[in-house]
């Protein structure tokens, strides 16, 4: 971990503002990446010397835009991740830039049915093919649909999501029925789906399963 210095601290910044019933927002933030993607070598010229994986520093800049369309809600963002450390994306050890961007949308389209649908890329800056676990672009789609049934005691719900850069998938369905005010049963499943176990779902796939649940409020 960064040494507990003030040069080695965080720091996060957003600017919003409404314009009509859409809102805008700038964001920045100046820190480190959240998972160590760095990587130092042994020092050959140094005894005892053991390689160590790192947090590189990282900026990242940011615009959103969300606000209502067509009787539903909107959103579209961008942000750019200035890998500080390998601008240039020469050093192999130390993530590059990347490109994040994801747009939706999601509206009530009848009576106590509501249904959104999000998709989401990253593009790695400066690829070389061989270097990352990663595709260059990782694409996810993700589908939302929620239907309120027996005068909202009954709801039922999906959630989608689907790789096409990676050929994974994921399914969340569920059934949950509100018996009385304090006690709600649910019944599910958690779906994986994907043929190369390297993938963020197919290394999953085993651990498909259902569940039921009983909670109780007081």
């Amino acid at each position: 971990d960064p040494q507990q210095k003030i040069e080695n601290g965080e720091t996060a910044l957003r600017l919003s503002r409404a314009i009509g019933s859409t809102t805008l927002a700038f964001y920045g933030y100046w820190g480190f990446w959240k998972n160590p993607s760095g990587f130092s070598p042994p020092d050959t010229s140094v005894a005892g010397s053991m390689p160590y994986y790192f947090y590189p520093q990282l900026n990242v800049y940011g615009l959103s835009a969300r606000g209502s369309l067509m009787g539903g809600v909107a959103w579209v963002e961008g942000g750019w991740y200035d890998s500080h450390d390998d601008r240039d994306g020469t050093d192999p050890l130390i993530a590059n830039s990347e490109g994040r961007a994801m747009a939706g949308y999601e509206r009530q389209w009848w009576s106590d049915f509501t249904g959104g649908l999000q998709f989401y890329w990253e593009g790695v800056q400066d690829y070389q093919p061989g270097e990352y676990v990663k595709d260059e672009n990782y694409t996810l789609v993700t589908l939302r649909l929620m239907q309120m049934l027996r005068y909202q005691t009954v709801k039922l719900s999906a959630f989608g999501y689907y790789s096409p850069s990676e050929a994974d998938s994921y399914v969340r369905l569920a059934v949950g029925y509100d018996y009385t005010d304090e006690l709600n049963l649910t019944v599910g499943a958690n779906l994986f789906q994907g043929d190369d176990e390297e993938t963020l779902f197919g290394m999953n796939e085993d651990n498909s399963n259902a569940y039921l649940r009983v909670r109780y409020s007081f």
